[in-house]
Order: C-alpha cells, then sequence, then structure tokens
C-alpha cells in the first residue's frame, strides 16, 4: 500500500514537472521579455533624446555671436555651437528611433502577456482540490 501512494506521489509530481514545461508557453514567454525590453529600451531612448535634444537647443540658442565695433569681426564660441548641433543631432536621433521602439515593443508586450496568461492547465495535488484544472481567459 505504501508503494502504490508513494508511486502515485512521484507520478503526480512528474506530471506536474511535465505540465510546467510546455514549448508554445516557453515561445510566448520569451517573446513577452523580448518585447518588453524593446519597450524599455524605446522609452529610454525616447525621454534621453528629448533631454539631449531640449539641451542642444538651448546650447545653440545661447551661443550669441557679436560683432566688435568698427570692424568686421565676430565673437562667438565655435566649439559651444559646434556641442549644441552634435546634441541635438543625437537627440533628435534617440526620438526617431525611440518612438517606434516604445510603440511596438508595449504593443507586441501586451499582446504577447495576453497570450501566455489565456490559457493554463494545472494538476492540484492538495486534498482540498484534486484534479486537473483548465482555465480560459478572454
Amino acid at each position: 500500500m505504501k508503494f502504490v501512494l508513494v508511486s502515485l506521489f512521484f507520478c503526480s509530481l512528474a506530471f506536474q514537472a511535465l505540465a510546467q514545461y510546455d514549448p508554445d508557453k516557453m515561445f510566448l514567454l520569451q517573446k513577452s521579455e523580448k518585447y518588453r525590453r524593446m519597450k524599455n529600451t524605446g522609452a529610454t531612448l525616447t525621454v534621453v533624446g528629448t533631454v539631449l535634444t531640449v539641451v542642444g537647443i538651448v546650447t545653440l540658442v545661447n551661443n550669441v555671436e557679436e560683432t566688435v565695433p568698427g570692424s568686421n569681426q565676430y565673437t562667438g564660441n565655435n566649439e559651444k555651437a559646434a556641442t549644441g548641433a552634435i546634441m541635438w543631432l543625437v537627440g533628435v536621433g534617440g526620438l526617431g528611433a525611440g518612438i517606434p521602439l516604445w510603440a511596438v515593443g508595449a504593443h507586441n508586450h501586451k499582446k504577447y502577456s495576453q497570450k501566455l496568461n489565456a490559457v493554463s492547465i494545472r494538476f492540484n495535488a492538495t486534498p482540498q482540490r484534486a484534479g486537473l484544472t483548465l482555465a480560459y481567459k478572454f
């Protein structure tokens, strides 16, 4: 009798372990994780791009060129203007890459997360709820 109970216990554990390893569920989990990272990268690029764009524009605007009275010489800081232009270009590039990444990543992350949580099969080994549970959420 003990052998039968122990065998049933180990069979239930083996069935539960096999039920947890579902290739489709692993595929959906990998896709969900991929798009979560894409969403986070897009959000980061968008925020950093916005900051760099604003700082670059402010740097360019604050680079005032003044004429020296009585001559055609201009005084200005060309290095400051070049730094502002580079910051603005990098910021616009970050915005251009970040916004689509954020949007596509958020949409697909939501889609695959919903698919991942839609179907679940569990084997309940507790005495209160013994049996097989099939849940479909939509």
